[in-house]
């Protein structure tokens, strides 16, 4: 919502509640249709704040749907042809660890016996 919808929503409700208040006060008093009107009033201010909300969420939506449709489409081919490379990268590797670390760290188990090792000063 922006915010002056978030304004006016508030302002639909605040009304309404005084509204509702006013009815209260009518209906206690004996004057029912005047109690009736406004607590017609104040169900209309409720309808009103609550197809704002809706009007906002339909808005939110349709620029997700929007965004989503102005986003470039990968191709299915070449992303699985992208993940099948990972893996082989991931197979030749001699450990997680080089993995992770693009070959920097190593597992002590490692099977590639000629790591540089970390020199510490």
């Amino acid at each position: 919502m922006r915010p002056t919808e978030h304004v006016r929503n508030a302002a639909l409700l605040l009304l309404g509640l005084g509204l509702l208040t006013l009815a209260c006060l009518y209906a206690q008093a004996g004057i029912w249709p005047m109690a009736f009107a406004t607590s017609t009033g104040s169900w209309i201010c409720a309808e009103a704040a609550s197809h704002l909300r809706h009007v906002a969420r339909e808005r939110r939506q349709l620029a997700a749907d929007l965004e989503r449709l102005a986003r470039p489409q990968t191709d299915p081919q070449a992303l699985a042809d992208e993940i099948a490379l990972s893996w082989a990268d991931l197979e030749e590797s001699c450990c997680p660890a080089s993995w992770c670390s693009r070959g920097l760290e190593h597992d002590p188990d490692c099977r590639a016996p000629n790591h540089p090792k970390e020199t510490r000063p």
